[in-house]
C-alpha cells in the first residue's frame, strides 16, 4: 500500500476512445409537400422541393431510431470514460477496467445503426420512383401557373423532376454517408515519459541555453496538462458519488422509507460504475462504495427497516465524504501560471509539486516515492485524506 499514486503509470491503464458517428441528415424546415398553387416562380418551387426531397430520403421512423441510437452510443461512452479535452479534443479516456463493458454496448449500437442504414438503402430505388412520380404531378400543376418561355409541358416537367433529383445523393453516396467508427489511441507518450525531464537535467550544465529552456518548457506544460487531467478524474468520481447518493436519499424520502424500482437499479448501477472507473485505486472511494454495497445487500423482509437505515447511513456518508473531498481537491488545484517563467529562471518547476492534491491509493505494485523519484519529474498526485466515514443518526 502506498500514500501516493504514480499517475504516469496509472494512466497507461486506459485508452482514448474517439467515437465518430456521421450520416446523411437532409435539410428542410417544412413537414409536408406544398401544392403548386403556392408558387408563382418555378425556381422557388424547385428549391423548396430539393430540400423536401433531401429530408424524405430518411423515413421518419428511421430518423427517430437513428437519433436515439446516436444519443445512447454517446451516453454509453460518457458513462465509461473521463473527459480528456485538455490534451485530446476528440476523444475520451476509458480505463481498462471499463473498456470491455463499453465495447460490448458500443458494438450493439453499431450493429443496430448499420441495420437501419441497410433498410434505408434497400428502399432507396422504390423511394426515388415514388418521389419522381410525386414531383411529376407537382410540375404539371406548376407549368400551368408560371411563365415557361415557350418550353413544352413535357420538357418543363422533365427538367423540373431531373433538377430536383440531381441534387439528391446517389444510392452509393447515401450508403457511404453512414459512418460509425471507433478509433483508439493511448495517451500521448510525451505526457507520460520522463525523457524531457532527464534531458533538462543533463542540459542544466552542459546543454545549450535553447535546449535547456525547451526541455524545461515542455516538461512544465506536460505537468500542467497531466495534473489538470488527474484532478478532473477525481472530481468526476466524486461528482458521480454525490449525484448517486443524493438520488438514493431522495427516492427513499419520496417513497416513504423504501428504495424501489429505478432508484434501486440506479443505486447498484452507480456502485458498479464507480468500482469500474476507479482504475487508480482510491481507498476512500472504495471504502464508501463497499459500505453502500453492503447496506444494499442487507436483510429484506422483517429486516427491511434495518436495511433502509443502513442504506441511508451509507448514502449520507458517501455524499458527505464526496462533498468534503471535492472541496479539498478544488482548493488544492495548483496554479501553473506562465510556464515560461520557470524556463527563464532555470527552474524545472518542481516547486508546484507540493501544491498538488494527494490521493490515498491501494495499488500494491508500486513502491512509495523517494526523494530521487520526486526529483526525476515523475508525476505523483494524491488527495488529502478527508474525515473518516460518519454514521448519521436519524
Amino acid at each position: 500500500m502506498t500514500d501516493a499514486c504514480d499517475w504516469s503509470v496509472c494512466l497507461q491503464r486506459g485508452v482514448i476512445v474517439d467515437l465518430q458517428i456521421r450520416r446523411y441528415r437532409g435539410d428542410s424546415s417544412k413537414k409536408s409537400m406544398p401544392s403548386a398553387d403556392e408558387y408563382d416562380d418555378a425556381g422557388d418551387a424547385e428549391s423548396d422541393y430539393i430540400k423536401l426531397a433531401q429530408r424524405r430520403l430518411i423515413p421518419p421512423m428511421a430518423e427517430k431510431q437513428l437519433k436515439s441510437l446516436e444519443t445512447l452510443a454517446r451516453q454509453n461512452l460518457s458513462a465509461h470514460s473521463f473527459d480528456c479535452s485538455s490534451f485530446d479534443s476528440q476523444g475520451k479516456f476509458v480505463p481498462d477496467n471499463a473498456y470491455k463493458t463499453f465495447k460490448m454496448e458500443n458494438e450493439k449500437y453499431r450493429r443496430q445503426f448499420i441495420a437501419i442504414r441497410n433498410e434505408i438503402i434497400d428502399g432507396y430505388d422504390s423511394l426515388m420512383r415514388k418521389l419522381r412520380s410525386e414531383y411529376k404531378t407537382f410540375a404539371e400543376g406548376l407549368y400551368a401557373r408560371t411563365p415557361t418561355d415557350g418550353i413544352s409541358r413535357t420538357r418543363f416537367v422533365r427538367q423540373f423532376v431531373d433538377g430536383v433529383c440531381s441534387q439528391l445523393p446517389t444510392k452509393s453516396e447515401l450508403c457511404d454517408s453512414f459512418q460509425y467508427n471507433t478509433f483508439l489511441r493511448r495517451i500521448p507518450r510525451y505526457l507520460l515519459d520522463n525523457d524531457t525531464v532527464q534531458l533538462a537535467m543533463r542540459n542544466r550544465n552542459d546543454g545549450t541555453e535553447v535546449e535547456r529552456d525547451v526541455a524545461i518548457s515542455v516538461t512544465n506544460q506536460s505537468k500542467a496538462i497531466l495534473n489538470g487531467f488527474t484532478l478532473e478524474i477525481m472530481e468526476n468520481l466524486r461528482n458521480r458519488s454525490i449525484a448517486g447518493s443524493t438520488a438514493i436519499l431522495e427516492s427513499i424520502d419520496k417513497n416513504n422509507g423504501r428504495l424501489v424500482g429505478r432508484a434501486s437499479i440506479g443505486a447498484y448501477s452507480m456502485i458498479r460504475d464507480l468500482a469500474m472507473l476507479d482504475f487508480y485505486g482510491d481507498e476512500e472511494l472504495e471504502r464508501e462504495v463497499c459500505s453502500l454495497r453492503d447496506a444494499l445487500d442487507g436483510p429484506t423482509g422483517n429486516g427491511q427497516g434495518r436495511r433502509i437505515e443502513s442504506v441511508i447511513d451509507a448514502a449520507t456518508s458517501m455524499r458527505l465524504w464526496a462533498t468534503e473531498s471535492l472541496n479539498e481537491i478544488r482548493e488544492s488545484i495548483p496554479d501553473f501560471g506562465d510556464v515560461s517563467k520557470s524556463a527563464n529562471a532555470g527552474d524545472s518547476s518542481d516547486s508546484n509539486d507540493d501544491k498538488t492534491p494527494r490521493v490515498k491509493s491501494n495499488m500494491t505494485n508500486k513502491k512509495a516515492p523517494t526523494k530521487a523519484a520526486a526529483a526525476d519529474g515523475k508525476l505523483k498526485i494524491s488527495v488529502p485524506k478527508t474525515a473518516s466515514r460518519r454514521q448519521v443518526k436519524h
